[in-house]
């Protein structure tokens, strides 16, 4: 299923979904995420094949962790005198830029990569808290990414050298050690968003992916939009048994 694909980084599954959804499709969705710059149009992309900036990344994964909305980067959100008075603070604004059902959707699956994914070392550190993130790794262990949010905070982390060099990391060795250092300085919140209403938590059979009647056979619960939902797999009930 794309949600395990997603959190055991297998990144097949991305490529033949990003050619059924299509290149352009693919390329307005990240400048609407916030990817400001001119995007070759390659398949490679899907694989992130894009010279970005951790503070870019970050800024695209902002709309994911806070409900499909984007809202500026900014160094310097507010300044105080030493009594903790605002003396100055910068305007917010937001704009929905995907809308809350999927991004709640794809925020599910991202906290599966910290519990059982890649990144499943980061909830094993902090099993209280409810993370998400994704680690990235590129060819021949030159760059090690993780890009991980709780409630409040999202961190874009890149480990890599100047030189293009390898660093002989993957993303779960490299940048998620890090965030996980990072953790024990900060007192993080776990990520607890209200569920749309066109959401519902429903039962999904493992081996084919489809939406079950209920809880039966090998299943996951999967939060699934209400509106994309087709056929449903009954469940048999007792009295099949006799």
């Amino acid at each position: 299923m794309l949600h395990d694909a997603l959190s055991q980084s297998v990144n097949l599954a991305t490529v033949h979904l990003g050619m059924d959804v299509g290149l352009n499709k693919i390329i307005d969705t990240l400048h609407d995420l916030g990817v400001n710059r001119n995007i070759p149009r390659y398949p490679s992309l899907m694989l992130g094949a894009i010279s970005m900036s951790p503070v870019e990344v970050a800024s695209m994964f902002l709309p994911i962790a806070n409900f499909g909305q984007k809202q500026a980067v900014s160094a310097i959100t507010k300044v105080t005198d030493k009594t903790g008075f605002v003396l100055w603070q910068k305007d917010v604004e937001r704009k929905q830029v995907v809308d809350y059902a999927s991004s709640y959707e794809l925020g599910f699956a991202l906290n599966s990569v910290t519990k059982t994914g890649t990144a499943m070392r980061l909830g094993k550190y902090y099993p209280k808290v409810s993370y998400g993130g994704k680690t990235g790794t590129t060819d021949d262990l030159r760059d090690s990414w993780f890009v991980g949010f709780d409630q409040n905070k999202v961190t874009s982390i890149w480990v890599g050298k100047d030189d293009n060099s390898p660093v002989e990391l993957t993303g779960s060795r490299g940048a998620l050690s890090i965030f996980i250092a990072l953790q024990q300085a900060r007192q993080a919140e776990s990520v607890l968003k209200p569920q749309p209403n066109d959401i519902e938590m429903r039962f999904v059979d493992k081996t084919n992916g489809e939406i079950l009647s209920g809880e039966c056979g090998e299943n996951i619960a999967l939060p699934i939009n209400t509106n994309k939902i087709g056929l449903v797999t009954e469940c048999p009930s007792i009295f099949d048994w006799f």
